[in-house]
């Protein structure tokens, strides 16, 4: 991650993503090439990264909205007997 990703908020990060993510999807709708947004799709994963890393920091991973323990799978105490 860039180290100046690290120090802008959570709030600021995900606005920066929209809008990096917005300029890739118009990029490439526009006829840009894959080689041409190579830039652009750089920027939206490391701005991916700072967030989940940011969300991951603030609180556990299994609280986050759809994860679960274990990469997917359920504990036993979880299943249906």
């Amino acid at each position: 991650m860039h180290p100046e990703l690290h120090h802008i908020d959570l709030d600021s990060l995900v606005r920066m993503h929209q809008s990096a993510a917005f300029r890739l999807q118009a990029a490439l709708l526009g006829g840009a090439t894959w080689q041409e947004v190579q830039d652009q799709r750089e920027l939206v994963t490391e701005l991916s990264i700072a967030i989940q890393k940011r969300r991951t920091l603030n609180g556990s991973p299994a609280d986050m909205p759809g994860r679960t323990r274990g990469g997917g799978e359920h504990s036993p105490a979880d299943r249906e007997p």
